[in-house]
């Protein structure tokens, strides 16, 4: 959720702000009680040199265990409003992890059944959200349904051309799930799947007119490219789930 560099310049603000009730607060609602101790609570009360370096490691270690801890330091009187005018990038990033915004897009992977390089596609966008937008997050997202369409077809002995784009690889697929028989799968989404196609398409055009694959002078804006991060996602995991497993079934 933080990089290091946002994560360092929290716990600096947090060891000029916080007093040792704060800390304690904290602290034991992250499950890190062992670190109220005399010796750090006294470096608080007098703001003794090598705070900073300790509030460091306990914000790392916190953080670390469970990115939702941030929610402790951010509930603390005051200090929303601490942030916002020490740092307004920190202030936003934090906030949009608070609302949910983050995990609007990919902060959770689409697909379960992945491989390395899939995993570091969808995590390399994961960062570009949360540090420079999902504008420069599309084409890392892109990439990612293409591998997992490719995965998909071969996992399942679907014949397909070596350099076959998205838009061609989804209608193989569709007609594969066709041949299965019989199902309990609703003939709508079946529909509505297939119709998906089309929105493959012009992601393949935003792709290569408006992301950082080539060189291009437009990004997509923030709400744009959430957007379309956001279909290719739900893409990615209705597939996952249909074709990700060694043994997949239909259901209505």
């Amino acid at each position: 959720m933080l990089d290091n560099a946002q994560r360092i310049g929290l716990a600096n603000i947090l060891a000029e702000n916080l007093n040792e009730g704060d800390w304690y607060t904290v602290c034991s609602l992250s499950g890190f009680p062992e670190y109220i101790n005399e010796s750090f609570l006294k470096d608080v009360k007098w703001k003794n040199e090598g705070l900073s370096y300790k509030c460091i490691q306990i914000v790392e270690n916190i953080l670390e265990a469970d990115e939702g801890n941030i929610k402790h330091f951010w509930n603390i009187e005051s200090m929303q409003r601490v942030i916002k005018h020490r740092d307004n990038n920190l202030y936003n990033a934090i906030e949009s992890y608070i609302n949910g915004d983050t995990l609007k897009t990919v902060t959770a992977l689409p697909v379960n059944h992945t491989n390395e390089n899939i995993y570091t596609l969808l995590k390399d966008a994961e960062y570009l959200i949360q540090n420079q937008g999902p504008g420069n997050a599309f084409d890392r997202i892109h990439t990612a349904l293409h591998a997992t369409l490719k995965m998909m077809c071969d996992k399942h002995g679907i014949i397909r051309k070596a350099d076959a784009g998205v838009h061609e690889l989804l209608p193989l697929i569709n007609n594969h799930l066709k041949v299965q028989g019989n199902t309990e799968r609703n003939k709508l989404v079946f529909d509505m799947l297939r119709s998906t196609n089309s929105i493959l398409d012009k992601a393949n055009q935003l792709r290569n007119h408006h992301s950082n694959a080539h060189p291009n002078d437009g990004l997509l804006n923030d709400a744009d490219a959430k957007f379309a991060i956001n279909l290719i996602r739900s893409i990615m995991s209705y597939l996952d789930d249909l074709l990700g497993g060694d043994n997949f079934t239909f259901q209505s």
